[in-house]
């Protein structure tokens, strides 16, 4: 049992929203660590007087130059003592994760128990860098815990100045997207600059990314200096008429929902909802009132939705790209809908969160489905760099 708590009614409140709190898992972790209940004193302390008190140093292990990120304390009493002193040594150690992050369970066991052992607990997949993240050690015991994550087969991860720890998606082994082999390209890498990612010997860092496609899931164009990223290498091969027979029975839904379902993100989905029969001679409102609760029953919980109607705002594709950022950031599902033959209720309009329109002329429900399609992929190209789009 670890000794008293610290009040925290600062850090308390960041469990008070509606999504996971690292509160809650500090808390746990300190009902047996003095270490972890001093470092939530030392966050309390920083909440409540809005300023960071980490400073750096040197650490590291024999034969190293970086990979150890260290933290001491800064918040000492009248004498220089630590206020929180079973927290007042914080190191990070970075630890290079596999070629496209594959572990077992025997492995991510054998980190918690090394970790548990010789540090806080706290190991965070995978940090900003891509490394592993072994958060919380003393002086004293980083050479023991990295002996040990050694002794395992993983290594280092690079820190400061230096090649910084590379990173390759799941690809070849599991994505039919892939269109090289990103494992060995990223273990090529590795093997010829492992003296420069250990020992910092550059005026400034560097990083590699490896995306074995154009959907670049590991973010590679904006997160890394060199990005690697898989295209074809000439035009694709297809059997048309089999292409037609499968199409012929599935039909355009499944189509779409198999294709984007084979990128690991699973991003998009195509619902297709069944339109009111127009031979019973009911009003039109009638008709869109009947589709408009057949839509709101197919939208995912609290997304933001997005009506497309001829009288809503004109965007160009540079904005539109704008706004998707927008939402990219801030998390939300968005929905798009498309109205029927009579378009859509005047309530459901009113009910999005905002109104846009593909065309001043009005478009049938397929051909604004194609054009919808369209405006996002070119405005992601935008996002993403891809020269697809031209002005």
């Amino acid at each position: 049992m670890a000794k008293k708590p610290h009040d925290t009614p600062n850090l308390d409140q960041l469990e008070s929203g509606p999504w996971p709190s690292f509160v809650t898992g500090l808390k746990r972790l300190a009902k047996d660590k003095d270490l972890v209940v001093d470092l939530l004193g030392h966050l309390e302390h920083s909440y409540k007087t809005r300023q960071g008190y980490w400073k750096g140093g040197t650490v590291g292990v024999f034969g190293y130059g970086g990979g150890v990120i260290p933290r001491f304390t800064e918040i000492k009493d009248e004498n220089e003592k630590p206020v929180f002193k079973d927290a007042a040594e914080f190191h990070t150690l970075r630890i290079m994760p596999p070629a496209g992050m594959h572990y077992n369970t025997d492995i991510l066991r054998k980190f918690c128990d090394i970790w548990e052992k010789h540090g806080s607990g706290l190991i965070a997949f995978h940090g900003q860098s891509g490394d592993i993240m072994f958060q919380g050690c003393t002086t004293e015991n980083v050479q023991k815990a990295f002996d040990e994550i050694n002794e395992l087969g993983f290594d280092l991860g690079g820190a400061g100045p230096a090649v910084r720890t590379s990173m390759s998606c799941v690809g070849h082994a599991r994505c039919e997207q892939s269109c090289f082999d990103e494992g060995k390209a990223h273990r090529a890498i590795i093997n010829t600059f492992l003296d420069d990612i250990h020992r910092p010997a550059l005026p400034y860092k560097f990083k590699f990314k490896f995306s074995g496609c154009a959907n670049d899931c590991m973010n590679s164009i904006q997160r890394s200096d060199m990005a690697i990223i898989g295209t074809w290498r000439d035009n694709i091969q297809t059997d048309e008429a089999l292409a037609k027979k499968w199409f012929a029975k599935h039909g355009m839904n499944e189509l779409v929902n198999d294709v984007v379902g084979m990128c690991p993100t699973r991003a998009i989905q195509l619902k297709e909802i069944k339109a009111e029969p127009r031979s019973g001679g009911k009003p039109a409102e009638a008709l869109m009132a009947a589709e408009a609760g057949r839509i709101r029953a197919a939208l995912p919980a609290r997304c933001r939705l997005v009506a497309l109607d001829e009288r809503g705002a004109d965007l160009s594709t540079q904005q539109l790209a704008g706004r998707m950022r927008q939402w990219m950031e801030g998390g939300e599902d968005v929905a798009f809908v498309i109205g029927g033959p009579d378009g859509l209720a005047a309530d459901l309009k009113a009910a999005s969160a905002e109104t846009l329109r593909l065309s001043s002329l009005t478009l049938p429900h397929a051909l604004a489905r194609v054009v919808l399609a369209e405006a996002l992929y070119r405005a992601a190209s935008l996002l993403k760099n891809h020269p697809y789009h031209r002005e």
